[in-house]
């Protein structure tokens, strides 16, 4: 069983249900690919990197705003990918 990565959290469905360490960085003139066997969370990290879910920080009960998810991720590749999605610079296209 891998560690529990309790400051990593990216988003949590309930108190005992699951939960998303890390994103993946999609990377300008790049495609990214998720492969792996079910519910690891390939489904939800594409869902928050196309916009259509926000990441709670693994706060279910009171998810952030995007302000503060903005600053979680300073410095790290992610928040520029975020930027520009709240700002329609680009949009995420998912292929099932």
């Amino acid at each position: 069983m891998p560690k529990d990565l309790s400051k990593e959290v990216t988003h949590r469905y309930g108190e005992n249900a699951f939960k998303l360490h890390r994103l993946p960085t999609p990377r300008s003139g790049e495609v990214l690919g998720l492969v792996g066997t079910n519910g690891i969370g390939k489904s939800s990290a594409l869902k928050i990197l196309a916009g259509k879910m926000k990441p709670n920080l693994g706060r279910f009960k009171d998810p952030p705003e995007w302000d503060e998810i903005l600053k979680h991720f300073r410095g790290n590749e992610i928040q520029n990918f975020f930027n520009h999605l709240l700002q329609d610079k680009l949009t995420a296209i998912i292929k099932p």
